[in-house]
C-alpha cells in the first residue's frame, strides 16, 4: 500500500517507521532540511536496546499526495489550518486518518468532501530525538473509528498492524476521542503548571482534590462521561505512568507551543453552547495560556 504521512514530529515519524516495513511510505514535511535528512538517513527508531533503520520517501510538496492509497495526518491541531487547504487540493478524495489530540480537529474534518474519514487515538509513547530519530518509549496501540465513509477502509487500516504497532477498531468515534481527551485534559495541564511527573498528582491529596473537581466539571459537559471513562481510571493512569512527564510539561520545558486549544479550548466551547459552568477548567485553561504568553 502507498501511504502518505503529513507531519514529521514524534508521531508522524513513529507511524512512518513502522508502516514502512511492509508499505511504501512518503512523509510530507515542512522544510527541505528535514526532507534531505530523511532521504539520506531514513528514520532511526530506538526501543529498549534495539535500534532499527527504516527508509522512506520525503517530500515538501503535496502534489503527489493523491497517489497514496491512505493519507495519515499526524500534525498537531494548530497546524491543521495550513494543512487542510493542501488536502482539499491534492488528496484526490483518498481515505484519511486523523491522529490529533482532543476533539477540536473534528470541525476541520467537517469541511472535507473525502468520502472516507477516520479518527485515531494513539496510545504509544514516542519522543522525537532529531529530524530523523525517535525513541519509542511506550508500546501501546492506536484506536481507530469511522467518522464517515467505508468500513472496508477501516479494516484496511487495521490490517496494517504489526507486533509492536497494532490498530484496534472502535465502534463510536466520539466516545473514543472523549476517553482520551479526559485523560489528557486533566493530567497534562496540571502536570505542566505544577512541574511534576504524572504520579505526583495522586500522591498529593490536594492535587487529587483538584483532579476530582475538574473531572466533575467535565461530567457536566459530557453527561455520559462516567460510562466512557471513570475518575478512578484517570487516577490509575497517573499511577501506571508515575515517572512520565506529560507532553504539555515537555512543551513548556522546550519552549514549544502547547495543545491547550485542542485539549481544553474545544470542550470549553461546548460548555458555553450548553450553558454549563466550568470555573476550574476555565481557570486551568487561562493559567496555561498565561504561561504560554509569558514564554513567548
Amino acid at each position: 500500500m502507498k501511504i502518505g504521512i503529513i507531519g514529521a514530529g514524534a508521531i508522524g515519524l513513529l507511524f512512518a517507521a513502522y508502516l514502512s516495513e511492509k508499505n511504501h511510505v512518503s512523509v510530507f514535511v515542512q522544510n527541505d532540511k528535514q526532507k534531505q535528512v530523511l532521504l539520506k538517513q531514513g528514520i532511526q527508531i530506538k526501543m529498549n536496546e534495539r535500534v532499527s533503520d527504516c527508509y522512506v520517501l520525503a517530500e515538501t510538496s503535496y502534489e503527489n499526495l493523491g497517489e497514496c492509497n491512505l493519507i495519515i495526518v499526524a500534525v498537531k491541531q494548530y497546524h491543521l489550518t495550513n494543512v487542510i487547504p493542501q488536502i482539499k487540493t491534492h488528496s484526490n478524495n483518498k481515505p484519511i486518518l486523523f491522529l490529533q489530540n482532543g476533539i477540536g480537529h473534528l470541525k476541520y474534518m467537517e469541511s472535507l468532501s473525502n468520502p472516507t474519514l477516520i479518527v485515531g487515538a494513539v496510545e504509544h509513547g514516542a519522543q522525537k530525538v532529531s529530524d530523523s530519530s525517535i525513541l519509542h518509549n511506550g508500546v501501546g496501540k492506536t484506536n481507530i473509528a469511522l467518522y464517515k465513509g467505508s468500513y472496508e477502509s477501516l479494516q484496511k487500516v487495521k490490517s496494517l498492524s504489526s507486533q509492536n504497532f497494532s490498530f484496534s477498531i472502535q465502534d463510536n468515534y466520539e466516545e473514543m476521542l472523549i476517553r482520551k481527551l479526559i485523560k489528557n485534559a486533566i493530567i497534562n495541564p496540571l502536570t505542566a503548571l505544577l512541574n511534576v511527573p504524572n504520579g505526583e498528582l495522586v500522591l498529593n491529596c490536594h492535587y487529587r482534590e483538584v483532579m476530582k473537581g475538574i473531572y466533575n466539571e467535565f461530567e457536566n459537559i459530557f453527561p455520559q462521561l462516567n460510562q466512557i471513562v471513570s475518575y478512578v481510571e484517570v487516577e490509575e493512569i497517573c499511577r501506571n505512568t508515575s515517572e512520565n512527564r506529560s507532553s504539555m510539561l515537555m512543551d513548556f520545558e522546550l519552549n514549544r507551543r502547547t495543545e491547550i486549544e485542542a485539549i481544553l479550548g474545544a470542550p470549553l466551547e461546548i460548555a458555553r453552547e450548553r450553558q454549563v459552568e466550568t470555573p476550574m477548567i476555565s481557570l486551568l485553561y487561562s493559567l496555561v495560556k498565561g504561561k504560554e504568553y509569558k514564554g513567548g
